[in-house]
């Protein structure tokens, strides 16, 4: 049994970013839920999850960018097929109803009358919830203009010929002859607790980026290029704020995974300032701590604001929960677990 954790999706400088089209294109038969906050969608997915595991299945948890201890999908690869939140943010469109995919709607479930009651209520959160996010998204947009200037400097400074060999070398050392395939699988996400890493997306050893010149992504990019023209299976994990970034690559033979943060876990290291002229820096030294200091302070700012709107959700929930007929939701969770296996 293999159980693995990547992101559904991700909240980034160009607002939230959907990733379950990405992850789950290769399955031939989706599950596709809607309904409201609070209505039973992620403990529907979690029991999918553990009747997987009980048989000893592979499965992926695709958990929720906005709160990592909740999934918005499960994979299951040995029967391809997926279950998948396809609300809002993340809509998920059916490729085609019936023969390939299908609608759950949990929505069917809901005491409307006593929702009418508290649709003032329900109205005010979810405007203060949509505020939120866009506040944040506005000042994560903020920090990535200010990564784009500080990048702007360094790659003066970048010894790119060196880069592009070393990564070359660590290519070499890892790729044998195999199935070429890369896939896309979002390992981190930017939310109210900060950066998180998914559970379950750890390689068999890791190796830490150590990059005080953000040139991480460049080193990333020549290390996909080499390992591609060596047939390598790569999984490629993009940036948590910056989707058109990676942050970590994970070469499939060998299990091993370069990432620019390892959690307190044991790591070798690829130190990145051996790629810079250090003295071609030194005139712009103070604009790039200046430049270090304001970023750190704007994504600060902005995981204050997922933490606002992660508490007018919880609000939210607290409303839909008591209209809930969760009797009904445990039938149709127990009818969909049925039909999946058999």
């Amino acid at each position: 049994m293999m159980t693995e954790g990547y992101f559904g999706g991700g909240n980034t400088a160009k607002g939230f970013v959907n990733y379950l089209g990405a992850i789950s294109k290769d399955t031939e038969r989706l599950y596709i839920l809607k309904g409201s906050s609070g209505c039973g969608k992620n403990s529907l997915m979690k029991k999918v999850a553990e009747e997987v595991e009980r048989r000893g299945e592979a499965v992926e948890r695709i958990y929720c960018a906005s709160d990592p201890k909740s999934l918005d999908g499960v994979i299951l690869w040995d029967r391809k097929t997926g279950v998948l939140d396809g609300t809002a943010p993340h809509e998920t469109t059916p490729r085609l109803v019936g023969a390939m995919d299908n609608l759950v709607d949990l929505g069917e479930y809901l005491n409307v009358p006593m929702l009418r009651e508290r649709k003032k209520e329900i109205k005010e959160l979810t405007e203060k919830k949509a505020e939120c996010y866009g506040r944040a998204y506005g000042l994560l947009a903020a920090c990535g203009r200010i990564r784009n200037e500080r990048r702007r400097i360094t790659d003066g400074a970048l010894l790119s010929s060196k880069l592009s060999a070393a990564a070359g070398r660590y290519a070499e050392g890892l790729c044998k002859k195999e199935k070429f395939e890369i896939k896309l699988r979002p390992m981190y996400a930017l939310c109210s607790e900060g950066t998180v890493r998914a559970e379950g997306c750890a390689g068999k050893e890791l190796w830490q980026i150590k990059d005080c010149a953000d040139i991480k992504g460049r080193f990333f990019a020549a290390l996909v290029f080499a390992a591609a023209e060596r047939g390598a299976g790569l999984t490629l994990s993009p940036d948590p704020t910056e989707p058109s970034r990676l942050a970590a690559v994970r070469h499939e033979g060998s299990g091993v995974l370069f990432a620019e943060d390892a959690f307190g876990e044991p790591a070798r290291f690829v130190n990145m300032e051996r790629f810079i002229d250090r003295k071609a820096l030194v005139p712009f030294k103070r604009r790039l701590k200046l430049l270090s200091k304001t970023e750190n302070a704007l994504k600060e700012t902005a995981v204050e604001a997922l933490l606002e709107a992660r508490k007018h959700h919880l609000n939210l929930e607290a409303l839909y929960i008591p209209a809930m007929n969760f009797d009904r939701v445990n039938e149709r969770t127990e009818r969909l677990i049925k039909e999946i296996f058999a």
